[in-house]
């Protein structure tokens, strides 16, 4: 996107599992997409949270999803719950196995919500928010407090994949394609 390679606007939902560092032309074209009826999931709770030049860049982030991230305050967690998501059922759902050896990947942010109109779609299972949700111009974010997104969780049998699989549909989008029903072959 920085070299004007992709087109964002022809994507209905797209996905930012990683996005820590990010440049502010970046995130102009992350922002039109969202305010010209884009979806966007932001699975990394760090998302937009330095410049390349390490300068902080979280203010974009708070704009855009409405919750604010103490990043100084992780903690550990390996479920959440989802309410009030059509077609999941809002039974817990692991984001972390224990002894991941994607433990940083994993870890837990305490979030505010500093916007209007901001809903919670999970918690977790200490009671504190885990997905949210802002409609942002006419375009929607959805934020994740930790990222679901390692390798450790999305090859083994979770429900995660009915939470995406929800967000495919809200988007629009077709869902349980052949391209995706494949097995990656163990040891």
């Amino acid at each position: 996107m920085e070299r004007d390679e992709k087109d964002l606007k022809k994507y209905k939902i797209v996905y930012l599992p990683c996005g820590k560092y990010m440049t502010k032309k970046v995130i102009g074209k992350i922002v039109d997409y969202v305010k010209n009826g884009g979806i966007l999931v932001i699975t990394d709770p760090l998302t937009f949270e330095y410049n390349i030049d390490g300068s902080s860049l979280a203010n974009y982030r708070e704009d855009i999803t409405g919750v604010k991230v103490d990043n100084k305050t992780s903690f550990e967690v390996d479920k959440f719950k989802i309410r009030g998501i059509e077609g999941v059922n809002e039974s817990e759902i692991l984001f972390k196995r224990k002894s991941s050896i994607y433990e940083k990947i994993h870890e837990a942010y305490s979030v505010k919500i500093s916007g209007s109109e901001v809903k919670v779609l999970g918690e977790f299972v200490n009671g504190k928010g885990a997905i949210f949700e802002k409609n942002y111009g006419n375009g929607k974010v959805i934020y994740f407090a930790a990222n679901p997104m390692a390798p450790d969780i999305l090859l083994i049998d979770t429900k995660i994949d009915e939470l995406f699989r929800s967000f495919q549909k809200i988007a629009g989008t077709k869902t349980d394609r052949p391209i995706w029903k494949f097995l990656i072959p163990g040891k």
